[in-house]
């Protein structure tokens, strides 16, 4: 709690960085994925190809996490916390 107060106008230029650099591309996410889900919710074929898609795109990073792999390419997830 020290350091906080003693580095507080530096924790706070982290803070308005972190909002800028996470705010911007989820807004512009929000403006690409409401108009496409609101056009593909109508169509049967096209809700099929973004729900498969999605799944995939969600499925990727996992993998690395649970193949099996030599220690020294371990993924982060399996580093010992110290």
């Amino acid at each position: 709690m020290n350091w906080a107060l003693n580095n507080f106008s530096r924790l706070m230029e982290l803070f308005w960085e972190h909002t800028v650099l996470s705010t911007i591309p989820t807004l512009l996410g929000l403006i690409i994925a409401v108009p496409l889900g609101l056009f593909l919710n109508d169509r049967r074929y096209g809700r099929r190809i973004a729900v498969a898609l999605a799944s995939i795109a969600f499925t990727i990073p996992s993998w690395r996490c649970s193949s099996p792999s030599p220690p020294s390419s371990a993924p982060r997830c399996w580093t010992p916390s110290t």
